[in-house]
């Protein structure tokens, strides 16, 4: 009986474990689209090379170009991450990771960044620090 009742204990922990995991697709999916939809533009607007823009988008590397930053704040006025001053909207950045980070993890890394008076740069560094703690938080 102590076998079946672990059975079970370890069959529910790994179907919870696949909802959460579904959760955090269907987010990235969602978010996806939205960027997908002003990647043309911010390329324009920035001069950003679209190779590296296409590789962020596909495996979220950063790339250290000037244009790749001025293509990130693009992105985050148009997704509503920066307002128009260039501070961080915490509930916005939140609501699109809150299903992968806490909303105290990303008021850390706005935080850090919220001196910087280079927008592009701190639109660079932001995100950096964001999937920074997402991967650590995924390795461990």
């Amino acid at each position: 009986m102590a076998k079946i009742s672990a059975i079970a204990f370890f069959v529910a922990v790994l179907l919870v474990l696949e909802v959460e995991t579904q959760t955090t697709d269907d987010s990235i999916a969602t978010r996806n689209k939205k960027v997908e939809s002003f990647m043309s533009e911010c390329i324009c607007a920035s001069g950003a090379d679209p190779e590296e823009v296409y590789s962020w988008f596909a495996r979220r590397t950063f790339f250290p170009s000037s244009c790749f930053k001025c293509f990130l704040k693009c992105i985050g006025r148009k997704m509503g991450f920066m307002k128009p001053d260039g501070s961080s909207d915490l509930d916005a950045v939140s609501e699109q990771f809150g299903s992968i980070i806490s909303g105290e993890e990303i008021a850390l890394c706005i935080k850090a960044h919220s001196g910087n008076l280079d927008l592009c740069e701190k639109a660079y560094q932001v995100p950096l620090c964001i999937y920074q703690i997402i991967n650590a938080n995924a390795t461990n």
